[in-house]
């Protein structure tokens, strides 16, 4: 894991004491948890816009995501514009 953490450089220092001293060990109990009542097994998981991936996503994936969400949020507002101009 401290060589994943080095090729993504991170921090070795506060990542070794992080894992040495099993800070986010409560954190990464509960999101297994979660990871369980969804009916996934294994992690990565993403949930973006409601949907599931099952898989490290590409940076494309987040990029078409934000953009569908910041669509939709414009959506509403308009929506919001027109309804109160009629």
């Amino acid at each position: 894991m401290r060589e994943d953490a080095d090729n993504i450089e991170l921090d070795l220092e506060e990542f070794s004491r992080c894992l040495d001293e099993g800070q986010m060990r409560k954190k990464v109990k509960i999101d297994m948890r979660r990871v369980g009542e969804f009916g996934l097994s294994m992690p990565p998981a993403f949930w973006i816009n409601a949907e599931t991936i099952l898989a490290s996503p590409t940076t494309g994936v987040f990029i078409h995501s934000a953009l569908i969400f910041r669509m939709q949020r414009l959506f509403q507002a308009l929506e919001k514009l027109y309804d109160k101009h009629l």
